[in-house]
């Protein structure tokens, strides 16, 4: 997996993850440490609840359809668009089109109305694809570093919610790789920095990193994805729930033929 593919995901699901070791107050923190300069109290969870909600939250299941409303995108060369965003023009089309409809009839929710939905994932896209500062994007996009926090909040909250339907596991431990009979995917795990290093609210642990584990098909297609703090007595496989589903002896996850492999370190 390339540094740019773990951040990318590893942001996409931190707003689901929950662990065991961190009170709801402590995880609440954890997230505002590491994706801010500065924390923003409640906004967040209010952000979140918002996205999420079942009453205004209709997930697309077919990315196919033609917006008629598509605003127009920067005027890049296809190279200089994945240069710049990390993702082809191709793919953000369709990820806008994903996006606009799961927020479809809850539109008035969306953080700053006076940027569209399109410069609202450019710009969460560009922080997420480097290493710039709130301040330094915002300067690219024309918004200001506390208007950039809300948007960040607001568009990943919404990849979270939309998560479920991308990274599932195969029905039937489908293997798609046939020179590799029976593996069902590729299972790794690596660290990810934090800028500032982060402590529990309650015990005095800290943490300059937190360990991404993920499990993906023939074609990089995530099917697993488990965050946690690392441990240097226990791996985050042992800790994952992944292991969990695979050691349960009444309705394992997969058969005695079907198989993970690990990369070579």
């Amino acid at each position: 997996m390339t540094a740019v593919a773990v951040r990318s995901v590893f942001t996409f699901i931190l707003f689901t993850y929950s662990p065991s070791k961190m009170n709801t107050r402590a995880h609440k923190a954890f997230m505002l440490n590491f994706f801010l300069d500065e924390g923003l109290g409640s906004q967040l969870a209010e952000a979140v609840r918002l996205v999420t909600a079942e009453s205004t939250l209709s997930v697309l299941h077919t990315v196919n359809e033609v917006d008629e409303d598509r605003q127009e995108l920067p005027r890049f060369q296809d190279d200089q668009f994945k240069e710049q965003f990390r993702m082809k023009r191709s793919s953000f089309e369709t990820l806008l089109q994903v996006v606009g409809k799961a927020i479809a009839g809850a539109e008035h929710h969306q953080p700053i109305a006076r940027v569209s939905l399109p410069e609202k994932l450019l710009y969460t896209l560009t922080l997420l694809s480097g290493n710039k500062s709130f301040r330094e994007v915002g300067d690219s996009f024309a918004i200001s570093k506390s208007s950039g926090h809300e948007i960040f909040k607001w568009v990943t909250s919404a990849f979270a919610a939309l998560m479920p339907c991308y990274v599932k596991w195969p029905k039937d431990n489908v293997c798609g790789n046939s020179q590799l009979p029976g593996v069902v995917g590729v299972i790794d795990e690596c660290r990810i920095p934090l800028k500032l290093p982060v402590r529990e609210e309650q015990g005095h642990l800290q943490y300059a990193s937190l360990a991404l584990q993920a499990v993906c098909d023939e074609r990089s297609r995530f099917l697993d994805v488990h965050i946690d703090v690392p441990d240097n007595q226990c791996s985050v496989l042992l800790k994952s729930e992944l292991f969990e589903r695979l050691i349960d002896m009444e309705e394992p996850l997969m058969p005695s033929n079907k198989h993970l492999i690990t990369m070579e370190s």
